[in-house]
């Protein structure tokens, strides 16, 4: 959502552009394939991770693409940020 605001300039741009980023990425978790990989399956999977029908270690691969995603984004965020005219 930091990168989408400092991408546009009205109020609710930010939000509908992150809106639409997570409808994208909830469309493509409904593959199989995606599902592995999805930062959207550590918030669809936490019942089975508490209840230990999956173990931590298979979702190992979302929460190091969701970590590297959030630190991608804010380094981006910043550097946008810095380049634009206030």
């Amino acid at each position: 959502m930091i990168f989408a605001d400092t991408l546009t300039k009205g109020n609710y741009g930010g939000l509908l552009l992150t809106a639409a980023l997570l409808g994208a990425m909830m469309f493509a978790n409904l593959f199989s394939e995606v599902k592995k990989f999805s930062p959207i399956s550590l918030a669809t999977q936490n019942a089975a991770l508490i209840s230990g029908i999956i173990s931590p270690h298979e979702l190992l691969l979302s929460v190091t693409i969701t970590v590297a995603g959030i630190f991608i984004f804010i380094m981006f965020s910043i550097i946008v940020f810095r380049a634009k005219r206030i």
